[in-house]
């Protein structure tokens, strides 16, 4: 079986958008560098922003995500000051858990 090289390059080209369609859609991943990396799951400042216009929208997954964020979010927030955050923010940290910072025994300001 032969195949040509242009076949090849279009088809690892095709794989490429698949797959970056996959995890960018899915609101699972906020960006292939975390995908790729170690810190899978752990969201940062703009992964969050990225989550909450995805949420808003409607995206069940970016939902979940928020529902459901990582331990070092929830401590980095804690410590923070949960006053802190902006308002949709706050919404998706209080609304799903209530005091998340008193459940995971996190100290706040």
């Amino acid at each position: 079986m032969k195949t040509s090289k242009s076949k090849i390059f279009i088809m690892l080209i095709a794989g490429v958008f698949i797959i970056y369609g996959v995890i960018s859609s899915g609101g699972m991943y906020c960006n292939m560098e975390e995908f790729f990396s170690d810190k899978q799951g752990e969201e940062d400042d703009a992964c969050i922003a990225k989550l909450i216009k995805r949420a808003d929208d409607g995206n069940g997954f970016a939902e979940s995500r928020l529902r459901y964020p990582s331990r070092a979010y929830i401590k980095r927030v804690c410590e923070k000051g949960v006053e802190n955050l902006g308002e949709r923010e706050r919404y998706y940290f209080q609304g799903f858990g209530g005091d998340r910072c008193e459940a995971w025994g996190f100290k706040t300001p």
